[in-house]
């Protein structure tokens, strides 16, 4: 139950049945990064304990990492939604994640504000990335031109997925992938409950696969002019997978979208390499804002 005008916020775990509320209060607090993406939102809820709260027509999120809340900035009345997160944490710390740069003039000097570069996100011309055109993209022609010309695939769309064969190849991956294995653990669980909620969720993607083995996936989201791309994981032993699945599925969208998101590298050093091999049009900033409790007393 949400709470009603003048009740102390109380929160509670999102739900998929959150979605229409959650879009509804973000229509009036535009976002553009991925983290305001419910689709993200609720894949991740496990991993990130996200919850939600409802209160003097304010949406708050807030998840719990390494034992410290972290609070997304207020949705609907932002300025009144920060007093009262304020006004909430008065006996423990407040941090306000995932600002974007058109809302730093909600914080005054009792924040102290940080660019967290490793939470930006990548936006690319899907033009772009679907045509690799010119000099910049020669060596991605040339992996997508090798794989073609090297194998016998064929690409499928993301709903008519086998769980047998997607599981399989998951299991795959990360026994062949250096990335931190808590990580990609709660990658997992949410690439599953994804495959799982395709339509309430309105996912869309693309599996590629090489003699009917499953060698690459693709999942994520429309959200206006932008296609967000939650998922993409490749098998490294087929050489190109990584290049022909992103050249796909840019084709795949094109048409519908004008740019691609494919979120924050999370200060990865591989993916970063990898992210701005492909040339972002733009980045969207990430801030973090550290209440400064001392200056207001």
């Amino acid at each position: 139950m949400y709470n009603t005008l003048g009740d102390k916020m109380q929160f509670r775990s999102l739900t998929i049945a959150d979605k229409e509320i959650f879009e509804a209060y973000k229509s009036k607090s535009p976002k553009n990064n991925c983290d305001f993406c419910f689709s993200d939102l609720f894949l991740w809820r496990n991993y990130y304990n996200t919850e939600i709260s409802i209160n003097d027509d304010i949406l708050y999120l807030r998840c719990k990492i390494n034992n410290q809340y972290l609070y997304f900035i207020p949705l609907n009345n932002t300025k009144m939604g920060i007093e009262n997160l304020i006004n909430y944490t008065k006996d423990d710390e407040l941090i306000i994640i995932n600002i974007e740069e058109q809302d730093l003039k909600y914080f005054d000097d009792s924040f102290t504000i940080k660019h967290i570069i490793d939470n930006d996100d990548y936006v690319y011309l899907a033009s772009d990335l679907a045509t690799l055109g010119g000099k910049k993209y020669k060596a991605k022609r040339n992996f997508v031109n090798s794989f073609k010309e090297k194998y016998n695939y064929k690409v499928i769309p993301i709903n008519e997925y086998n769980e047998t064969e997607d599981i399989a190849f998951l299991n795959n991956w990360i026994k062949n992938n250096d990335e931190d294995l808590r990580s990609f653990n709660g990658e997992e669980e949410a690439i599953i409950l994804a495959l799982h909620n395709l339509k309430k969720l309105n996912l869309d993607g693309l599996i590629l696969k090489v003699d009917e083995k499953v060698v690459a996936i693709s999942i994520g989201t429309y959200q206006d002019d932008t296609f967000i791309t939650h998922f993409e994981k490749a098998d490294y032993n087929f050489h190109g997978a990584s290049q022909m699945i992103n050249y796909l599925m840019a084709n795949y969208v094109c048409s519908k979208v004008k740019y691609i998101n494919r979120e924050e590298d999370l200060g990865i050093e591989g993916l970063r390499k990898a992210k701005l091999s492909y040339h972002p049009i733009k980045m969207i900033k990430s801030f973090t804002a550290f209440y400064n409790k001392n200056k207001n007393i």
